[in-house]
């Protein structure tokens, strides 16, 4: 556990999404341009590690990055509380998806603007255009496969370099398969629903 971690945590209630142990649970958003909704309370776990997504540190700031920490969560100890900086909500504004930090109440999106490979991922406030839709480097799309791709770069979130360790760096990279059409694993990111 991080010397930085705060000992916070959230009181989230499954809602019942079920899954068989290994199984990734793989969500698809459809949802037309005048809705808006959200999803409630979402942790998503990278499939070729496991850890959770999160904002390191428990960091309010804008610009402080989103990396992958052991999920803390579910176990006996903690009393199914999680961290809230490994929560996040994720809402539909105008057909844009949001996925928001409940530890900072910021948004996740990709540094910058940026539409390179590598480009930083971290957390901002959220921001709009003027006709209310999410400014398109805090929107994404989350696609059946898992994967979750950035609108204003069309590349998918990933933990960089296939990393396992506790503090790997999210980053964007072109969306990628393993050959037989199924998406990289470090691109795939199993959601937990509550």
């Amino acid at each position: 556990m991080s010397a930085l971690r705060h000992p916070r945590a959230v009181r989230l209630r499954n809602l019942a999404v079920g899954t068989a142990a290994g199984s990734l649970l793989l969500v698809g958003l459809a949802a037309s341009p005048a809705s808006a909704g959200a999803w409630g309370y979402v942790a998503f776990a990278n499939a070729n590690s496991g850890k959770c997504l999160e904002i390191g540190g428990w960091a309010q700031n804008n610009g402080a990055t989103a990396n992958q920490w052991d999920c803390l969560h579910g176990s006996a100890a903690s009393n199914g509380w999680f961290d809230e900086n490994q929560v996040w909500t994720v809402n539909v504004v105008n057909g844009y998806t949001q996925i928001r930090n409940v530890n900072s109440g910021k948004c996740l999106e990709v540094q910058g603007w940026a539409q390179n490979n590598g480009a930083t991922v971290d957390q901002w406030d959220c921001l709009y255009d003027g006709n209310g839709n999410p400014d398109k480097n805090q929107a994404w799309y989350i696609a059946g496969s898992g994967q979750i791709w950035n609108v204003n770069s069309g590349k998918c979130l990933e933990i960089g370099g296939w990393a396992q360790n506790n503090g790997a760096l999210a980053d964007q990279w072109d969306c990628l398969n393993d050959g037989n059409g199924n998406p990289d694993s470090n691109q795939v990111w199993q959601q937990t629903h509550y």
